[in-house]
């Protein structure tokens, strides 16, 4: 159980630590689900990160926010699944209009997401 969320955590903070040192890969990043990753295929990742998270939760220090995490990962999933495509097409591109210090403010929050699963351990 621990090991999904290592894998986890590590994963955002080296995500997030993308984002800080990069902030114009964020851009890319929305333009690439954009184009791909918001058809109905990608559905199933979010649904099986939440499951693994909401698996994992027991044996963490922190199960609420393990379970929090989890409950998230399910929920979007779900969204995914019957949301119509064109206001989550405008969810995303959002991120094209966002500055370099704002992409860096998400990317400091996704590797403080990634570090509170690591010390939940």
């Amino acid at each position: 159980m621990n090991l999904v969320l290592i894998v986890f955590g590590w994963y955002l903070i080296g995500v997030g630590a993308l984002l800080c040192a990069k902030p114009p890969m964020g851009k890319r990043m929305a333009d690439w689900w954009l184009k791909d990753k918001l058809s109905r295929r990608w559905v199933l990742l979010p649904l099986a990160v939440g499951m693994l998270l909401l698996w994992a939760a027991p044996g963490s220090r922190a199960p609420v926010f393990i379970r929090t995490l989890g409950g998230l990962g399910v929920l979007k999933g779900i969204v995914l699944l019957i949301a119509p495509r064109e206001p989550l097409v405008r969810f995303v591109s959002w991120w094209n209009y966002l500055s370099p210090a704002g992409l860096r403010l998400w990317g400091g929050l996704v590797m403080a997401f990634g570090a509170a699963m690591l010390v939940s351990l």
